[in-house]
């Protein structure tokens, strides 16, 4: 599998940005691979709903979410297949900061 901001979801026999690009069905899964990267995209969700419930900054769902690849896999967080196509999450610094301090303080 590749790492999920790679937005690695092209089969081997599909066409892929690059000859790398794709999951190599020697060495993994891909439908375990879709799984985990599913998971991981589900968790940003989370983190991305955090934030905005904390902050109020809408804009990290509708800039941070606005990919169209594989939506069902990488939720928003995908345009393109390929490392080039992640779309960061959309937080300022600050945003981030407040919202990981009480996240933080709530796991102690």
């Amino acid at each position: 599998c590749r790492k999920p901001w790679n937005c690695a979801g092209c089969k081997e026999d599909e066409q892929c940005t690059g000859k790398n690009d794709h999951i190599d069905p020697r060495t993994a899964d891909y439908d375990h691979c879709m799984q985990v990267a599913k998971t991981w995209h589900e968790m940003r969700n989370d983190l991305e709903q955090q934030i905005v419930a904390l902050t109020g900054n809408d804009k990290v769902l509708s800039e941070g979410q606005k990919g169209s690849y594989k939506k069902d896999v990488f939720m928003g967080h995908c345009d393109a297949d390929g490392q080039s196509g992640y779309v960061p999450i959309a937080a300022s610094k600050e945003n981030m900061a407040v919202t990981v301090t009480k996240i933080w303080k709530e796991t102690k």
